[in-house]
């Protein structure tokens, strides 16, 4: 699906140094098949991506986080049993990025699925269920939403909130704290540490913009 990487790879990127983030909430769905469905579809009257679109310059430009032999993306990452930082990743059932206004493809019918959309996040779903208890990782597809659907008011909202209270809940070790410093003492406190050191950190996503948020 391009792979809208942004959080995801930062999330990674921290786990490979060590540090967990408290969570990694990705506004699309990293699937693999989303890559098929663009490659089959592409200028197709209607479709996202237009005529001469070309997987191989996509992969060129965004690298390694792209490349088959890095095994970065979710699937694979999760196949290798990865649990460092909780990920939830939301999707809508009707994105056209991943043909979910379409008709399905002659693959996703003969694996039983009459949805697109649900097909492409099928393989996550599956790796994450097989990941067992004791994990937060998640994967949301809401009927009748499209691309990003937390850009609206709806229930996606309420999975990231709880995605969220979860997450924070959760008596992990918290990252970018010092844990040699009193993260109850304040100004004055003779600490060095500030506001942002006492408090778990979340890696959250709307599109393209990435931005790291403390959470009290």
């Amino acid at each position: 699906n391009g792979f809208i990487f942004n959080t995801y790879a930062v999330g990674l990127s921290y786990a490979a140094e060590d540090v967990a983030l408290t969570g990694v909430i990705a506004d699309s769905v990293l699937g693999l098949r989303g890559s098929f469905i663009q490659a089959q579809l592409a200028g197709t009257p209607g479709f996202p991506q237009q005529a001469g679109f070309d997987q191989a310059a996509i992969s060129a430009k965004v690298g390694v986080w792209r490349a088959e032999a890095s095994r970065l993306d979710p699937e694979s990452r999760f196949r290798a049993g990865f649990e460092g930082t909780p990920i939830l990743q939301i999707g809508g059932l009707a994105d056209p990025q991943c043909a979910g206004n379409r008709d399905p493809l002659p693959e996703a019918e003969a694996d039983g699925f009459e949805n697109n959309c649900a097909w492409m996040a099928q393989p996550i779903e599956d790796l994450i269920q097989d990941l067992g208890p004791g994990h937060l990782h998640a994967v949301a597809m809401f009927e009748g939403e499209g691309h990003v659907p937390t850009v609206n008011p709806g229930d996606s909202h309420d999975v990231v909130d709880a995605f969220i209270d979860l997450a924070i809940s959760k008596e992990l070790a918290l990252p970018f704290v010092d844990s040699t410093v009193d993260p109850g003492a304040g100004p004055g406190s003779g600490s060095s540490s500030s506001a942002l050191s006492s408090r778990p950190t979340l890696l959250t996503v709307n599109v393209a913009l990435c931005t790291l948020l403390s959470w009290g």
